[in-house]
């Protein structure tokens, strides 16, 4: 039997991700390719290869490299241009790198320039697919000529269906955390005018999967143990099979089909824990709001609290709007905004709002200039004072690439600076404190990384809000969490229930009112009741907020 070695590099795009605790879409279809026609695979993130290294054998290596900026990641790091160069070197067979550092070469940095450093590459690599990898694999392995080529209609559903099964050998597959994301569609109905002048995806037109697919593939993947969803790969969940695509920029949501796929999603994993989605287009929300409202609480009633509907607004400044074409304008994302607080800002069972927008806005697109930057802080600020809520804010940076300078011109660099840093302080906090104020329980929190002083964990989630625990425990576990601080980016918690008895003095510090001074008591007089807990705090509010998440039953559990 034939086989495949696949190194899962990763996937970072606007309209994928792929980095652990996910597995990306690219990465199935790529196993299905293979697995369709009976052929081996064997797969390997490329931080399992980091752990363990080893040697790799097989008849093709096929290496997903799809992330031509890396971010800041909680686990799991992109694979780097010497990394690559290195497995292709010593592995004897065909070799294949797809995805879009394939296109755009590597960056080892987050806002650092692309760099296609060909040469090294060139030399180890028989084939650089652009378009669909999985394409590529299956022309190989059925003796054709390998070309850079999109996939077919018919190759879309099958690899997507035999793909699932690679999910067994995802590392956090065990661990119960794996999230597949799953694509709907292709493209983007922007496509009519041109699309934003910095997208890919907005200058295709929209190429949609069948609900009955999407639901197949996620019943494949619910029978294998996947218990984390996200329906996305598309430009705008709103517009999946629009009414007058190709027709207008902004078509009419078709509320039927995408009832259909929630549901159908939903019901294929019953034992699902989560079920979010990507990216939302506030204009057309904003166009059609009935029908918009009706999806919004359509993703309450079928989909899981915690989900974010990312909306591109990229910059409030018309001159820059009209330059590159943008989707939105200001105020119909400010009207997309309340749209989906009225009908999914309400809190879920896990601790957080049902589905609420994540904001986006993108510096050093053609136009720009420093009225720009006032114009999008003061957007911001009646936002704030709105008393809308949104989950998040990115500030990002149009990549420069192929030896491109930066994009913010160096006249604006120090003012972008200055209000990245502004946002940040008086932006992001206070959206977090509206969000997920002190006292919240944010249920099934898992722990996975340990700092002196200091535990990374977050939610299994799109977009996933990381939560730092003050103190070192335990992780690879998951725990509910009772929210005491903000960042500007973050939150600070500790793991509920909280075992009085058992539990550190810097730990009894952590808790919401209780401070060295009281910490010191509680650890002297050990209390072992609420009532004598509540005679050594002497604060009847911080006991009342206290109360429901402390222990003090012998043995209960870990702190």
């Amino acid at each position: 039997m034939c086989k495949l070695v696949l190194v899962d590099g990763y996937v970072d795009e606007p309209s994928a991700f792929g980095v652990p605790p996910y597995i990306s879409p690219h990465a199935r279809y790529a196993a299905g390719a293979a697995l369709a026609q009976g052929v081996e695979v064997e797969y390997h993130t490329i931080d399992s290869l980091r752990a363990k290294p080893r040697e790799l054998t097989g008849d093709a290596m096929a290496i997903l490299a799809s992330c031509v900026v890396p971010g800041k990641y909680l686990r799991g790091s992109p694979i780097r241009h010497d990394e690559t160069v290195a497995l292709f070197r010593d592995f004897k067979g065909e070799r294949i790198l797809y995805g879009a550092n394939a296109a755009f070469g590597f960056a080892d940095d987050g806002g650092g320039h692309a760099t296609t450093r060909a040469n090294p590459l060139k030399d180890h690599v028989d084939h650089f697919i652009t378009r669909d990898g999985d394409a590529a694999i299956a022309d190989l392995f059925a003796g054709k000529t390998v070309v850079n080529r999109f996939r077919t209609t018919d190759e879309w559903r099958r690899h997507a269906h035999a793909g699932a099964a690679v999910v067994a050998q995802h590392p956090d597959m065990k661990a119960g955390i794996l999230m597949a994301e799953l694509d709907t569609f292709l493209g983007c109905v922007h496509y009519v005018s041109g699309g934003c002048g910095f997208c890919k995806d907005a200058k295709t037109k929209p190429w949609y999967r069948d609900e009955e697919d999407i639901i197949e593939e996620t019943r494949l993947l619910h029978e294998l143990g996947v218990r984390h969803f996200r329906l996305g790969g598309q430009s705008c969940f709103w517009t999946y099979k629009a009414h007058g695509v190709g027709l207008t920029d902004e078509p009419r949501p078709n509320v039927e089909a995408t009832e259909k796929l929630l549901s159908g999603v939903s019901e294929a994993a019953p034992q699902k824990e989560v079920l979010h989605i990507d990216n939302c287009n506030p204009a057309i929300v904003a166009t059609h709001p009935d029908e918009s409202r009706a999806i919004a609480r359509a993703l309450v009633k079928w989909g899981t609290d915690g989900n974010i509907a990312a909306m591109g607004l990229e910059s409030c400044d018309p001159a820059v709007f009209k330059a590159n074409n943008l989707n939105a304008t200001p105020e119909q994302t400010m009207d997309a905004i309340r749209l989906l607080n009225e009908e999914a800002g309400m809190r879920g069972p896990r601790g957080l709002p049902y589905c609420l927008p994540g904001l986006n806005l993108l510096y050093g697109l053609p136009g720009e200039t420093a009225a720009t930057y006032e114009m999008n802080w003061k957007w911001l600020m009646d936002l704030k004072k709105s008393g809308l809520r949104i989950r998040r804010l990115n500030i990002r940076q149009l990549l420069p690439i192929r030896g491109q300078k930066e994009t913010v011109a160096p006249e604006l660099r120090k003012t972008f600076i200055v209000q990245k840093q502004a946002v940040r302080q008086q932006f992001d906090r206070a959206v977090l404190q509206d969000v997920v104020p002190v006292g919240t329980v944010m249920k099934s929190v898992y722990l996975e990384k340990v700092e002196p002083s200091l535990t990374y964990g977050r939610q299994i989630a799109t977009y996933a809000l990381l939560v730092g625990i003050p103190y070192e425990t335990e992780i690879n576990r998951f725990v509910d969490v009772l929210i005491t601080d903000h960042g500007y980016r973050s939150v600070t918690g500790v793991p509920v229930p909280f075992h009085v008895p058992s539990a550190s003095m810097k730990q009894l510090e952590c808790l919401p009112g209780i401070g060295k001074k009281r910490a010191v008591d509680i650890k002297v007089k050990r209390p072992a009741s609420l009532a004598q807990f509540s005679a050594i705090v002497q604060d009847d509010a911080i006991v009342a907020m206290l109360a429901p998440h402390l222990s003090f039953k012998s043995g209960d559990g870990k702190t």
